[in-house]
């Protein structure tokens, strides 16, 4: 049996379809409005309250009680704290494990450094010795403290190999017999490329479902529901005709959904952390996004994004045709949408 299509019916559904979804309000805003709104509002509200959160971390008072009354390491601790610019309260006080968890629950105390007792003895006479960090890594605050005792530590450990080697008259270049500096080589544009082929799958099929939910509902479901398809196919029209008529209706708003979220992410990725730098300072985020997109990606998402489309409303309409209402219909495809949110997840794995 031979399929003929009549390309001037196809067209006058295809537009009828396309006014019609166009008139709803409730899919211009899922598809338009939301997520013009939606994306820099949450990207730009979340990174805010990440700076901010992380700023009242450093801005309260870090309290460290230590076991031994070792000068020489409180005062380089407190030069390391004063340098970072934490405000800090050190206090002498052996503690227990237990004594030290309820302390940190309690707000009384951050972490907690235990000495060797022969701590000075021994680093003295140029032996090893031992210094306990205790932390909560359940804690905000605490974790904050650990990594700033380390680097403190460490910073400490490094002057008393200093020390000693000036007291040997010991090369500097005996101990530290090279430097390691990174460079990345990538340039920008393989960066940005490099970060698309990440999260564009996930991205370009998480939103074609999400572009042809409602309109595949629409054209298929909700015309039973109203009691329009019947009157629909009285006319006449070939059962073709007005399938892919409302197919082609499904696969531009499909396709416009797609760019429209694609447009609103990527200036959100390009202005959203100005805006957080310009408002907290947060300089380290302006680093995370040093990358530009290459024009062969933008061709390649394009690309892409045609048999995405295609699939996503073909099926979505497939599945909506047999529910009977709209109800029934959401039922039967959000299983399907979550079917196919899950599998592009894998390319934000390491190695794929």
């Amino acid at each position: 049996m031979k399929m003929r299509f009549n390309f001037n019916k196809i067209s006058v559904i295809f537009s009828h379809e396309l006014k019609y979804l166009l008139r709803d309000k409730t899919t211009l805003f899922m598809m338009v409005l939301l997520p013009i709104i939606i994306y820099p509002l949450i990207s730009v509200v979340s990174a805010y309250m990440f700076v901010k959160s992380s700023d009242s971390v450093k801005r309260s008072v870090t309290k460290v009680a230590v076991s031994r009354d070792e000068k020489p390491f409180i005062d380089s601790l407190k030069r390391d704290f004063g340098r970072a610019g934490i405000k800090h309260e050190i206090r002498i006080e052996r503690l227990s494990t237990e004594e030290v968890q309820s302390a940190i629950v309690k707000k009384d105390l951050s972490a907690y450094i235990e000495i060797a007792d022969d701590f000075g003895e021994k680093t003295a006479d140029g032996k090893s010795s031992e210094i306990i960090v205790k932390y909560d890594l359940s804690n905000d605050k605490s974790n904050f403290a650990r990594s700033e005792i380390f680097n403190a530590v460490r910073s400490y450990r490094e002057e008393l190999v200093d020390h000693n080697i000036e007291k040997l008259n010991i090369p500097p270049a005996l101990i530290y017999p090279f430097d390691i500096t990174g460079v990345n080589i990538a340039s920008p544009s393989r960066m940005g490329d490099s970060f698309l082929a990440r999260i564009l799958p996930m991205i370009i099929i998480m939103f074609a479902t999400l572009g042809a939910f409602y309109p595949a509902i629409d054209v298929t479901a909700m015309e039973k529901e109203r009691g329009t398809l019947e009157t629909l196919l009285l006319a006449p029209l070939g059962a073709l005709d007005i399938m892919f008529g409302k197919f082609l209706a499904v696969f531009c708003l499909t396709m416009f959904s797609i760019l429209i979220n694609l447009a609103s992410i990527s200036l959100t990725a390009t202005h959203g952390f100005f805006v957080i730098q310009k408002i907290a300072a947060a300089s380290r985020l302006a680093n995370m996004v040093n990358f530009s997109i290459s024009p062969s990606a933008v061709i390649a998402i394009f690309v892409f994004m045609v048999p995405a489309a295609c699939i996503m409303s073909a099926l979505m309409m497939q599945i909506a045709i047999f529910a009977r209402n709209f109800k029934e219909a959401q039922n039967y495809m959000t299983p399907v949408l979550l079917v196919f949110m899950l599998p592009p997840m894998v390319s934000l794995l390491p190695g794929y």
